[in-house]
């Protein structure tokens, strides 16, 4: 019998597709596996089948795991069980400022640290309730840009 107190984390968990199968299977090696197209070279997150640019097929690639923060928020009421509140997320531009975006939580730092264009460094924790394995940003506040 299932606890009813308990949430069923397992619904939470990601369901990889032929584009997004390269993300997880580098996550749980530590790895940011971004598309990115071999022509033009253009990162591209979410993954597509094709460059938005230049139409070529793109491929996954380990991206920096640094970045900067583009823009957060701090989540007071939560939107799934996975966390307690109050945490942030965080839109982070990988590599560089105006590298790929990719969304992800703010831990081990405060929530005033994460303001725009704080430099972070990428980490990869357990999502709860699973076996996957998701990128976090830590606020660098040793080298602010």
């Amino acid at each position: 019998m299932t606890n009813l107190t308990e949430p069923d984390l397992t619904a939470y968990q990601p369901r990889a597709s032929v584009l997004t199968a390269p993300f997880w299977e580098g996550a749980a090696r530590g790895e940011l596996m971004i598309a990115r197209c071999p022509a033009c070279r253009q990162w591209q997150h979410p993954p597509l089948e094709k460059c938005r640019h230049c139409a070529t097929e793109l491929v996954a690639e380990a991206a920096p795991l640094e970045g900067y923060i583009y823009s957060s928020t701090v989540m007071h009421h939560s939107s799934v069980p996975l966390y307690p509140t109050p945490y942030t997320v965080a839109v982070v531009a990988v590599g560089q400022p105006d590298g790929p975006r990719v969304v992800m939580r703010v831990v081990d730092s405060a929530p005033d640290d994460a303001w725009p264009d704080a430099k972070v460094r990428i980490e990869f924790r357990d999502l709860p309730g699973g076996d996957h394995r998701v990128p976090v940003a830590v606020v660098d506040n040793t080298r602010r840009s």
